[in-house]
């Protein structure tokens, strides 16, 4: 059933809070200030970790891609040799080898794929808490962007 506002017969909204106060602003500057510093300490060390994490995830595919080119260098090595075998048994076994190079290469193509997946997902990553930090910093700088502000700047230093 709906009421309306004039059925309520005392029922009311009381506010407990300082009258003329900002929601969400802080009464002491100071302490919203440091709050502030380690906030962006915070974002700091997820870009930096996630940075890291991502040239890792890029360093292995980078080695996974050299690894398969190697890979299929040696199979089309072998496969020449086996092409110019003059017996049979040589050619087989010369072929054998390309056949083993081919079915790596395959097998680490499949790994370079795995890798290629979690380079990218490193770099978004990377690129959403760079964003995030990039934001909130340019936030930060437009509230506490006062002349009362520049003592406590000096006092706890701009985000280092």
């Amino acid at each position: 059933m709906a009421t309306r506002f004039d059925d309520w017969e005392g029922e009311h909204l009381e506010h407990y809070g300082v009258l003329g106060m900002k929601w969400g602003v802080r009464k002491n500057p100071e302490n919203a200030f440091a709050k502030a510093t380690e906030k962006r300490r915070k974002l700091d060390r997820r870009a930096t970790k996630a940075l890291s994490r991502s040239v890792a995830a890029n360093s292995k595919l980078v080695k996974a891609k050299q690894k398969v080119d190697n890979d299929l260098r040696a199979m089309s090595k072998y496969s020449k040799k086996a092409g110019k075998a003059k017996d049979a048994d040589s050619a087989a076994k010369k072929q054998a080898k390309a056949d083993k190079y081919q079915n790596k290469a395959n097998r680490l193509q499949e790994t370079v794929r795995k890798y290629e997946l979690r380079a990218q997902k490193a770099d978004l990553k990377k690129d959403k808490a760079t964003l995030k930090g990039k934001k909130w910093c340019e936030s930060m700088l437009k509230a506490f962007n006062e002349p009362s502000m520049e003592a406590l700047e000096r006092k706890y230093g701009r985000g280092s």
